[in-house]
């Protein structure tokens, strides 16, 4: 049994040897390719016109993305003076409403005094208390809460 073992492991070592020798074989042989492709590329691009045409659009592009860039700050600019002129106009419109209103209703406005306003109201806690514990609007100087 152990020598069947051994027999197994020896196979397994030389199929992966022998698979290892063929990748690097094969890597080998396409490398070659590989530095003979790029040393072509490198020699046509290698040439002043092309350069000057790569570094042309180059330029062209970086000048049209500042000029959208600058186009965009503006427009923040303007948006947010735009909104500032807004608040201030709405401010001073709600101030001028404000003061008509508080000039107004001041010399024509007289308290209202109620007549129906409890004495006292029962807010003590209970199993069966449903309506709340609130003294209503206009009687607070007059109805006073009993616990």
């Amino acid at each position: 049994m152990a020598a069947h073992s051994q027999k197994k492991i020896w196979w397994t070592k030389l199929g992966l040897s022998a698979l290892v020798i063929l990748l690097l074989g094969l890597w080998i042989t396409n490398l070659k390719n590989v530095w003979r492709i790029t040393g072509e590329q490198s020699e046509a691009v290698g040439s002043e016109a092309a350069w000057l045409a790569i570094k042309n659009d180059i330029d062209r592009t970086m000048s049209v993305a500042r000029g959208q860039l600058n186009m965009v700050s503006e427009r923040k600019q303007l948006q947010a003076r735009d909104g500032q002129m807004f608040l201030l106009q709405l401010m001073t419109v709600a101030q001028r409403e404000a003061f008509e209103k508080a000039t107004s209703t001041a010399a024509t406005t007289t308290p209202v005094i109620r007549t129906d306003c409890p004495q006292w109201i029962d807010c003590m806690p209970g199993p069966d208390r449903r309506e709340p514990c609130q003294v209503p609007v206009g009687c607070e100087k007059i109805t006073q809460i009993a616990y």
